[in-house]
């Protein structure tokens, strides 16, 4: 009775994979497209952008909180 359950189980989760495999490959897509290699400030690897390295920028150049809060 055990063995039946134990294979039952892996049918349910090898099903479970298996649609989840085909729900990602038909629903799930990239909205932006591709990041061109030029534009990737951090690298084509990482795909960071040029907008996310001026987003950066622009976050360093703001002044830091000093001091302690107490």
């Amino acid at each position: 009775a055990s063995l039946h359950s134990f294979h039952l189980g892996l049918a349910i989760a090898a099903v479970l994979v298996a649609a989840g495999g085909v729900a990602g490959a038909v629903f799930i897509r990239n909205p932006r497209g591709k990041v061109r290699a030029e534009s990737c400030a951090g690298g084509s690897l990482v795909g960071a952008s040029a907008e996310l390295a001026e987003l950066e920028s622009r976050r360093r150049a703001l002044p830091q909180p000093t001091g302690s809060r107490a």
